[in-house]
């Protein structure tokens, strides 16, 4: 359960997001596992929020009568699903979306942590700067899912957890990767792109997502920048967690070699543009170079002509005048 309370003990009461996670089985070898799990995931939550403010900072964790509490900071915003509902991305908006949320989960699997449930209702726009924060990460709430000790010593608090549609085959059996969380990351990319949800596009055929026909239907005029795009995505979303990008890190390199690209392109057609509107200026120049040139051979012809006249004409004049009789 989660909730939204009032902090009374601040000097100005502020909003707060109080989670309650319940284990089903509080037998006494089961609670202590879950206590492990919370008390391990709670640290690496409080690290995280203190790394960034792209991860809400948790401000408390405490245990009451075999139950489990998150206290942690409210984000006021609007879900990315709930943007997304609104419209569609481009390319160019896409990207961005995918290199924002990697530059959080890279601070997130420097610390060998995954998220496990990233997904659109898991990510918030922040009201005050419109920055992407992650929230909600699944791990924390898998203590309220350990049930029983399977023969491995895993629990099922590790098993299946996810949301479907972002959640990779891997994760699924109970072995999550950094990888996985990739996998989601992909996932997320075609539902911005198309507006459709991951578990709308997969074919269960050939276990692909079959998505690029819708985006092509909704951009008659194809821009540079989606070919390097889905070649990205469609590593990101490989079903073998060996053949995607291994973490955010190299996620990120990818796609910044994207934005590198895109930035090349639009160089060098400020350049083409530019070199064109020199050239044309440079023949403008010289064609008004050479009338003026013609021009002041014409103006000059014409006085040295009118010149030689009027001496021509003062000398005979001046000849008569003075001849004598």
């Amino acid at each position: 359960m989660t909730y939204l309370a009032m902090d009374c003990e601040y000097y100005r009461p502020k909003y707060v997001i109080v989670k309650h996670l319940k284990p089903q089985d509080k037998s006494y070898s089961l609670l202590q596992i879950a206590r492990r799990l919370f008390e391990a995931e709670a640290l690496a939550l409080k690290k995280l929020g203190d790394l960034t403010d792209r991860i809400p900072t948790l401000y408390a964790y405490f245990e009451e009568r075999g139950e489990f509490y998150l206290v942690q900071e409210f984000v006021e915003g609007q879900t990315l699903s709930q943007e997304l509902s609104n419209s569609k991305k481009t390319t160019i908006e896409t990207i961005q979306i995918l290199r924002e949320i990697l530059v959080t989960l890279n601070f997130v699997h420097a610390e060998n942590t995954i998220h496990r449930d990233l997904k659109p209702d898991n990510i918030i726009r922040r009201s005050s700067d419109s920055a992407l924060v992650l929230i909600d990460f699944g791990a924390v709430k898998e203590v309220s899912k350990a049930t029983l000790t399977m023969p491995n010593s895993r629990t099922l608090a590790s098993i299946g957890f996810g949301t479907e549609g972002y959640m990779p085959s891997e994760q699924a059996m109970g072995y999550p990767k950094l990888a996985s969380d990739i996998y989601a990351v992909g996932a997320i990319g075609i539902e911005c792109l198309t507006g459709k949800e991951p578990h709308q596009l997969f074919d269960e055929e050939s276990l692909e997502f079959k998505w690029r026909h819708l985006y092509k239907m909704s951009h008659p005029k194809l821009d540079p920048l989606i070919s390097p795009l889905v070649m990205v995505l469609n590593k990101m979303l490989q079903q073998r967690h060996l053949d995607r990008y291994a973490n955010a890190a190299e996620a990120l390199a990818a796609i910044d070699a994207i934005e590198e690209r895109s930035f090349q392109t639009l160089l060098q057609a400020k350049r083409s543009s530019l070199m064109l509107k020199k050239i044309s200026f440079n023949r403008i120049d010289r064609s008004d170079l050479l009338k003026l040139i013609v021009l002041s051979c014409v103006i000059l012809a014409s006085s040295l002509f009118i010149s030689q006249v009027t001496q021509n004409s003062d000398f005979k004049s001046i000849g008569e005048i003075n001849l004598p009789k």
